[in-house]
């Protein structure tokens, strides 16, 4: 397959970059790599990262990530006067901190709650949601030129775009009401004496005792208080992702096991009418085809290698070339299923990436080298 780029354009105008894929197919080291060459383009960028693994932080330079942003030491690359942070998210933390903002004196109250410990902890879509949270409050900062996300790794990429929806439904006055029973004396009589809250309150009590319940009365009592905020927040995100600027990479792989996963996603992504920028299709083989095989096969390469090694390397490029063929069918898939949007390879290589050096060459296979300033 001959060698695709595209313009970097976008990432010298995009303001938002959105990274999203299923797990385990490089989609971290993608929005990382996306990030540097923003940096390497003159760009104050931050990439706001899901539990990236070691090496990766490495890489950048740093020992561990967390919940605040820290500076990547860019080198030579500096001089091109652009600059790299980078953070992880904490889900926990970040809702904390989300609760303390909004729930002036009853933030204690929520945050000492064992109901509201749980819901952290346990309730689907928390990561998401606070992955959208931490990014409401970097946006509307502005201290970066671009920030690319990573999402968290979700076969339903809507999860991801649903997760201020759902949140937001714990505290919907209809859901409270059933939880936090009407005892005002606007509530008339009819309305105190079939209230559906009290009977779900008195199976609740059976459950897990008066203590629980008064829990969690107070916990949904306490967070009246935070609806309006969330609520604000939230239609302020759903303007963010679909702003001209805001644009999707849908990472992927090649292999056919993870190709019907990676339709799904741009399904599901282009149902909801974003701006998909490109696809890329990470430990591709499909640089390895009949040509290599060919030249193998020459006099003076079988005369300069002897028999012995000539063989090793034969079946050893002929495992790499049956993978070859194995990634270009389903490339020629994701072209279909993408038309006019860009789908672009990253090959596979026989280790981790260690250095920004590395990182920052992944994206030469994208757009090309960086020229010169």
């Amino acid at each position: 397959m001959s060698e695709l780029h595209i313009s970097d354009s976008v990432l010298s105008e995009a303001k938002l970059l959105i990274c999203v894929g299923t797990g385990g197919v490089g989609k971290t080291t993608t929005s990382a790599a996306l990030a540097l060459r923003a940096a390497a383009l003159g760009r104050r960028t931050l990439v706001l990262t899901i539990d990236p693994a070691k090496r990766l932080a490495n890489a950048m330079g740093l020992e561990s990530l967390g919940n605040e942003a820290r500076p990547v030491e860019l080198g030579s690359l500096a001089a091109r006067g652009g600059s790299l942070a980078a953070m992880m998210l904490d889900a926990q933390r970040t809702f904390d901190e989300l609760i303390i903002r909004t729930a002036g004196v009853h933030a204690e109250r929520i945050l000492k709650n064992r109901i509201y410990r749980i819901m952290v902890d346990q309730f689907a879509g928390t990561q998401e949601y606070m992955s959208l949270e931490r990014l409401y409050d970097l946006y509307e900062r502005g201290g970066y030129d671009l920030i690319v996300l990573d999402t968290p790794p979700s076969k339903n990429t809507l999860d991801f775009f649903d997760a201020p929806r759902k949140t937001a439904g714990l505290f919907d006055e209809q859901v409270m009401r059933w939880f936090v029973p009407n005892s005002g004396s606007e509530s008339g009589f009819f309305q105190k004496l079939f209230n559906p809250g009290a009977a779900v309150l008195k199976l609740l009590s059976t459950i897990g005792g008066d203590k629980f319940v008064a829990e969690l009365g107070e916990f949904f009592e306490a967070l009246r208080v935070v609806r309006a905020e969330f609520k604000v927040r939230g239609d302020r995100v759903h303007e963010i992702l679909r702003d001209g600027r805001t644009h999707y990479v849908v990472v992927a792989s090649p292999d056919p096991r993870r190709v019907d996963e990676a339709c799904y996603v741009w399904d599901r992504l282009a149902g909801t009418r974003m701006q998909i920028w490109m696809m890329v299709l990470n430990r591709s083989h499909d640089q390895f085809g009949a040509a290599g095989a060919a030249a193998l096969a020459r006099p003076e390469v079988a005369a300069s290698l002897g028999p012995e090694r000539l063989a090793h390397v034969s079946r050893a490029y002929g495992a790499l070339a049956s993978l070859g063929l194995r990634d270009r069918a389903g490339i020629d898939l994701l072209m279909s299923k993408a038309g006019t949007t860009p789908v672009l390879t990253v090959p596979a290589k026989g280790r981790d990436i260690h250095t920004l050096e590395e990182l920052l060459s992944m994206t030469d296979h994208l757009f090309g080298p960086l020229t010169s300033t």
